[in-house]
């Protein structure tokens, strides 16, 4: 692999093994697509929640940025069915299931863990957000593919397999 790796060098090819370049750092945000097209872009690897309020009237996104990480290193867009931010540099995407008020947002960070969290009122706080149940294969019963993970599964065996029966003694190998 190693004298393939050399020969491929020496011809003016890319190393195969080479790790991909990451993404430039970005100084400001990109600007979106006249056509409509949005794709959701987590360039940072950033860990994130984007969840529903228990009353419903707004959306909450929490992402889980560094403690030590400055907060002029953090910029934020919320429109009504986006919402970005620029964390280093790098870009998070990602597209709203429901409309939201850009102009009553509010973001926070947490002094003790460095979490951002972005609460985004909804436009209609009586349209339900989408079920993510809804977008899960169902099976012949109807049931979700979690429900049936969740049910207890009891096998039997059946008389025709191989069972130890009383009389047969295992005996450990010894290698």
């Amino acid at each position: 692999a190693n004298c393939e790796a050399e020969a491929a060098k020496a011809a003016g090819q890319k190393d195969p093994f080479a790790q991909p370049s990451p993404p430039p750092r970005l100084e400001g945000f990109p600007p979106l697509p006249e056509n409509g097209q949005i794709f959701q872009r987590n360039e940072g690897k950033w860990d994130f929640t984007l969840e529903e309020t228990q009353d419903g009237r707004s959306l909450v996104l929490e992402v889980s940025v560094g403690k030590f990480l400055d907060t002029s290193l953090i910029k934020a867009d919320v429109q009504p069915h986006v919402v970005r931010l620029l964390i280093k540099g790098r870009l998070l995407q990602l597209l709203l299931p429901a409309e939201v008020k850009p102009d009553s947002s509010v973001a926070q960070r947490s002094s003790a863990t460095g979490h951002l969290v972005l609460t985004m009122p909804k436009e209609e706080p009586a349209q339900p957000v989408m079920d993510v149940t809804l977008l899960r294969p169902k099976d012949a019963k109807g049931q979700d593919a979690a429900v049936r993970a969740a049910e207890p599964v009891t096998i039997k065996p059946s008389p025709s397999q191989n069972v130890l029966r009383p009389q047969q003694v295992c005996v450990p190998c010894q290698v």
